[in-house]
């Protein structure tokens, strides 16, 4: 049997949770990056920004991120010292957005 890898949507059901008007993302944060982008890649959503983990730099990174590509607002909930987040993005319909990371 060969497993075939979900698509962007589908994943996007695992990946993003409603709360109330907002959406919670889980995210994987890939600091010191050579670009800055939000990508979705193996079952997972990537972002990538340039500046290093030191001092929450690349936390701040990741909410300005969001709100310059994605035009929402956005905070870190869990996950300061990890690669592995969940980020809470306020007032905004949860397909909407998960169409937008995956490119439809």
């Amino acid at each position: 049997m060969v497993l075939m890898p979900m698509n962007c949507m589908e994943a996007m059901d695992k990946l993003v949770m409603r709360d109330k008007e907002d959406c919670i993302l889980r995210i994987q944060v890939y600091p010191s990056s050579k670009k800055e982008e939000i990508l979705f890649a193996s079952d997972s959503i990537i972002v990538r920004v340039t500046s290093p983990p030191r001092g929450g730099r690349a936390n701040e990174d990741v909410v300005k991120l969001f709100k310059k590509k994605m035009k929402v607002k956005a905070k870190i909930e869990s996950g300061f010292k990890s690669r592995d987040k969940m980020l809470r993005v306020y007032n905004v319909d949860c397909k909407d957005l998960a169409g937008k990371i995956c490119g439809v």
